[in-house]
């Protein structure tokens, strides 16, 4: 696994060890960030499920100003720490090791509005769906704020949960990548 692009193209990642986390394929997440080009130049970030980090540090990589990475699983903790430091993004990362429905509801949790949320929880479990619905009430994107949330291609997930309306479907083998506008 390897940052993608930009600042630190072609730099390795960790992966935690054991079956606790599925990072996302290369192509998957090459894909991704082609489709969200240029909107990702200053974003403030959000990597929920974030296991080693690898959605959040290449939006970095490619320009993001911050990113906050939310993830529960303790060998993933150590492993996103590794890699956070191994690139030199200590000073624009949070790392919250947190269950993410339960940071979704923490009030003023973070301090400030996203640009960017990347979601990728685990397959086949309803944590994507429950994901979007508790982002709705968090109201935590911008108004030109996308949410990306990746599950497996057989999961069904609604296609608005105001305020968030589905823009694109990508399919990759057996993932599908949604990404998700602020609707007006």
């Amino acid at each position: 696994m390897r940052i993608i692009a930009g600042e630190r193209k072609g730099h390795p990642l960790r992966a935690p060890r054991g079956s606790g986390t599925r990072p996302t394929l290369s192509r998957a997440r090459e894909s991704v960030f082609s489709i969200l080009g240029a909107q990702v130049l200053g974003a403030t970030a959000a990597d929920l499920f974030a296991g080693a980090g690898s959605l959040g540090l290449e939006a970095l990589s490619r320009g993001a100003h911050h990113c906050i990475f939310v993830e529960r699983n303790r060998a993933a903790l150590d492993t996103l720490h590794a890699n956070i430091r191994k690139l030199g993004y200590e000073s624009k990362t949070v790392v919250c090791a947190n269950d993410v429905l339960r940071w979704l509801r923490q009030p003023g949790i973070p301090p400030y509005s996203l640009t960017l949320i990347l979601a990728d929880p685990p397959y086949q479990t309803g944590l994507a769906e429950k994901t979007m619905s508790a982002l709705a009430h968090a109201d935590l994107l911008q108004p030109d704020g996308m949410l990306v949330m990746q599950c497996a291609a057989r999961e069904t997930i609604p296609e608005e949960c105001a305020p968030l309306g589905l823009y694109r479907t990508e399919l990759y083998g057996e993932t599908a990548v949604h990404f998700f506008c602020v609707m007006p």
